[in-house]
């Protein structure tokens, strides 16, 4: 999964640098360096929606740290549990 972070100018302002560091740390925390492709762009064209990060084409955008953290966490375990019934289907 690529997910693309925006650190144009506004989003650099709400300081994007910090949604990078949290998603590389919850990357690294679940093990999903594997699975997760994570870059960062110049800007999405959605500056007045808080933070910004494109999940594959979709851009997703997030008013606080917690909320994108809680909201990755889920999709991380999400994504682990899909990869666990994969391979239990496989077997």
């Amino acid at each position: 999964m690529k997910l693309t972070v925006c650190s144009g100018s506004s989003c650099h302002h709400k300081s994007s640098n910090k949604i990078i560091k949290l998603l590389q740390n919850l990357i690294a925390e679940m093990k999903m360096e594997d699975l997760v492709d994570l870059t960062a762009c110049f800007c999405l064209g959605r500056c007045a929606d808080g933070f910004n990060v494109k999940i594959e084409e979709e851009i997703v955008s997030f008013n606080t740290l917690e909320e994108c953290e809680a909201y990755f966490v889920k999709l991380f375990e999400s994504m682990k549990s899909d990869k666990t019934e994969n391979i239990l289907k496989v077997v």
